[in-house]
């Protein structure tokens, strides 16, 4: 009778010896070649009638007994001696080895990720859910196959063997179809990550919904054939005293080898769900994501410093890039036995009638099964080393150092770490390099500088005065150097742009650290928040290739730019340009943070000092110590302060008093603009005197309000809050109740 591959399911095949396909239905010994096996075990078992009609097949026992009158028996008998002995050392020896070695690095693994905070949560709880189904998985081999065929080297297929068989091998497959999506799951998770940064945790689904829904698909496609697929069967064994032995065997059901029924309940479930359906698209997405992750580290003329590379960003890109091509390599054998066996029928043609040819076929298949199995141990007991910590004593308390360690809160709101940041920025060779050249020529670049950005900017131009030069064309750097409030411009701008590299370079001495540089940067931009508001992304570009570019050996040198493989602009620059361009965007990060916080300040001090329109004209802050309100207004309408959080709210919580006469020395105001907002201003006061006025012309007396006590709620209401009011010592200025005019 004919067999089909090594079970219908290719996940099975991988962890069946093939070799299971041979069960007592499948190899049943013929009627010419039951005798010569009952007279070479026993002659009394020719008269006596078996108790069960199934005898516990015994491959190699089979063809020993026909060994001696066949050739063909002979040669089929020397080649499963010889894959014993394979069967023995690699399903066997090996995969106990893998087994036990797997399990233990598991199990230590597990116990790291529990103990310290190495990969985020998310990945973190991904890797434990992956090391639970290797777990699994390597329990499965261990009891399935390894111990057996230590003891019998080729499988056997009754006894206790049978049990095992019938619930392991299901679970088995069961453990590969969950490793396999969940690889995939973080792959695809990973490849979000990298190319919608921004919108991949807000379509993320939560992980137990993933987990269950892996889990729940897996069991779906292993579990429920296996009762119409398999039976557990009695058996008879010849004794050697000539008597019979009942066994269980497990068998396969006619069902199995219906060839609709194995197209529709297993090929088709392979191919899309075990092999090579998730393995390619693993390897498409790993080769995706590395193409994307290469090319996003060069953004327009400046590399992207990656201030967690050294720690976690980088290698935690590497382990999973390598999680990903070791799947792919290991489950490479076990896509092309799916392929083979499953779509070509390779081995799958066995009988007791069968020729050489389709022997040697069936032993070979055996082979490539026992590699493959081997290949998925290798993969689950090896995956635990890709992400271990072996330094675990010192990662240890450095974890614990740093959870003891308290640093300020300026220092919370940037997430870099300092050796990191510190190694990102200017060296103390190349600091000196950059002061002795900006303090040769400290006045012409900075005027090099506003001369750009008023050229740029039509607005900054009106605001520095210097619109009608640029619509004429005589705008050039002198006017900014000859003109004597211009130029308190450009001394302004040069003490700040000298003061950073003079803290940069006290930053490598002792006295000096790295976060007072990071202090001292975002105390700058505290002081000139509105800067920040003006000036636009491409303007701050302008900057820093003005600085780049006078700081650099050759100051005529221009910025070349040539295509990459990606198609995006990349510049070509030295490297000391490049470390250039690192500072100036760290510094400008770091700016833009402390612009933050002064807005968030100025928010919170508006909103005490105005309430539903109301202006309190005593025992508050001064109206002076605020930006323009048409700033305000023109923050609101472009979305507001760009970050309002509580953890903002804690740095600079001491106001700098010189915020805003600072600014005018930079960029200053427009006068008719402050005009203008002065004189809004005094006739929205002028206009609430009035209002109030006439409200306290308008309030009832003591007895009147007796009189009209028992009036209308709306009325008893307006007196009780004008007597709140009144009782406050301030000027009444208040909205009326609906109802109430006055």
């Amino acid at each position: 009778m004919n067999v089909s591959s090594p079970f219908a399911s290719s996940s099975l095949a991988a962890f069946d010896s093939s070799s299971s396909n041979a069960s007592s239905a499948l190899f049943t010994p013929s009627s010419s070649a039951l005798p010569a096996t009952t007279n070479s075990s026993s002659t009394s078992a020719i008269f006596e009638e078996p108790p069960v009609d199934t005898w516990c097949f015994d491959l190699l026992l089979f063809y020993r007994s026909v060994g001696d009158d066949d050739p063909q028996a002979k040669n089929v008998l020397a080649q499963l001696e010889a894959y014993m002995k394979f069967s023995f050392v690699t399903n066997g020896v090996i995969t106990c080895c893998l087994a036990v070695f797997g399990l233990l690095g598991n199990l230590a693994f597990l116990l790291q990720l529990r103990r310290s905070n190495c990969f985020s949560r998310r990945l973190a709880n991904h890797l434990c859910v992956l090391s639970v189904w290797d777990i699994a998985l390597l329990l499965c081999c261990l009891c399935s196959y390894g111990i057996m065929c230590i003891f019998y080297g080729i499988l056997p297929f009754f006894g206790l063997t049978a049990y095992l068989l019938y619930l392991f091998q299901p679970f088995a497959s069961f453990c590969v179809t969950g490793t396999i999506w969940q690889v995939l799951a973080i792959t695809v998770e990973r490849y979000k990550a990298v190319t919608r940064p921004l919108s991949s945790r807000k379509s993320q689904l939560p992980l137990r919904v993933i987990c269950g829904a892996i889990a729940f698909g897996a069991f779906a496609l292993n579990f429920l054939a296996v009762p119409f697929e398999r039976k557990l069967i009695e058996c008879y064994e010849f004794t050697q005293n000539g008597l019979y032995k009942i066994r269980t065997m497990i068998v396969q059901k006619e069902l199995a080898n219906n060839q609709y029924y194995a197209i529709l309940a297993h090929l088709l479930p392979d191919v899309l769900f075990r092999a090579p359906t998730p393995i390619l698209v693993i390897a498409i997405l790993t080769v995706k994501t590395l193409q994307i992750a290469s090319a996003q580290r060069t953004v327009g003329s400046q590399q992207i410093v990656r201030h967690r590379s050294l720690g976690r960003t980088s290698s935690v890109h590497l382990m999973l890039t390598l999680l990903s091509v070791k799947f792919v390599l290991c489950n490479t054998l076990y896509l092309f036995n799916t392929i083979l066996m499953e779509v070509m029928g390779y081995g799958g043609k066995t009988s007791s009638q069968q020729t050489e040819l389709e022997m040697e076929q069936y032993i070979r298949s055996l082979y490539l099964t026992d590699f493959s199995n081997c290949l998925l141990a290798i993969h689950s007991a090896t995956n635990w080393l890709i992400f271990y910590k072996w330094n675990w004593p010192h990662f240890w308390k450095k974890q614990h150092k740093k959870r003891t360690e308290k640093f300020s809160a300026n220092f919370s709101f940037s997430s870099s770490n300092p050796e990191v940041l510190k190694s990102s920025l200017l060296d103390t060779q190349s600091t000196e390099i950059a002061l002795k050249r900006f303090g040769e020529r400290r006045q012409q670049i900075c005027a090099d500088i506003l001369f750009v950005l008023s050229s740029n900017s039509y607005a900054i131009a009106k605001a520095f005065g210097v619109a009608e030069e640029r619509e004429n064309g005589t705008l050039s750097r002198n006017t900014f150097l000859d003109n004597a409030v211009l130029r308190k411009n450009v001394l302004q701008l040069a003490e700040i742009v000298e003061s950073l590299l003079n803290a940069l370079a006290r930053s490598y001495e002792m006295d000096f650290t790295i976060l007072e540089w990071i202090n001292l940067c975002r105390q700058i931009g505290y002081d000139f928040f509105r800067v920040n508001s003006i000036l636009t992304a491409d303007q701050w570009k302008i900057v820093r290739t003005q600085l780049v570019l006078s700081l650099s050996k050759n100051p005529t040198t221009q910025l070349r730019w040539q295509p990459s493989p990606a198609k995006v602009r990349q510049v070509v620059l030295t490297n000391l340009q490049k470390a250039f361009i690192r500072t100036f965007n760290i510094a400008l990060r770091e700016m833009k943070n402390g612009a933050c916080c002064a807005l968030v300040d100025f928010s919170q001090r508006q909103s005490s000092v105005e309430t539903n329109g109301m202006v309190q004209t005593d025992g508050g802050p001064n109206a002076e110590d605020f930006p323009p309100r048409r700033l305000i207004r023109r923050l609101t309408k472009s979305g507001g302060c760009p970050a309002v959080s509580s953890l903002s709210k804690s740095l600079f919580s001491r106001p700098s008093p010189s915020r805003d006469s600072s600014f005018s020395l930079i960029f200053p105001t427009d006068e008719r603009e402050a005009e203008e907002d002065e004189e809004q201003k005094q006739q929205q006061q002028r206009k609430r005197s009035d209002e109030s006025g006439k409200r306290r012309g308008t309030m009832p007396t003591e007895g009147q309000m007796r009189t009209k006590g028992n009036g209308r709620g709306e009325q008893r209401g307006c007196a009780r809050t004008m007597l709140t009011i009144s009782r406050q010592g301030t000027v009444p200025q208040l909205q009326q109740p609906n109802g109430v005019h006055g």
